[in-house]
């Protein structure tokens, strides 16, 4: 997700990314136990995956769509 933030191809805001992960730091320090406040990472990475796999296929096919127009 980082790679393609840089390449500004990114699909899902830095913002969000950095807001679900700093919302685990504030569940962790309002005592909330580890294990939930990984979940609460996982998830938004989980997320983050989800939504560049999504628009990544789809990047996919118009390349390929153009490969095919130019043979």
């Amino acid at each position: 997700m980082a790679a393609y933030y840089v390449d500004h191809e990114a699909h899902i805001s830095a913002a969000v990314a950095v807001a679900a992960l700093a919302g685990s730091i504030g569940l962790a320090t309002a005592g909330v136990s580890v294990p939930i406040c990984l979940i609460v990472v996982v998830l938004a990475l989980g997320v983050s995956i989800v939504i560049d796999e999504k628009h990544g296929t789809e990047r996919m096919n118009a390349a390929l769509e153009q490969l095919k127009a130019g043979a």
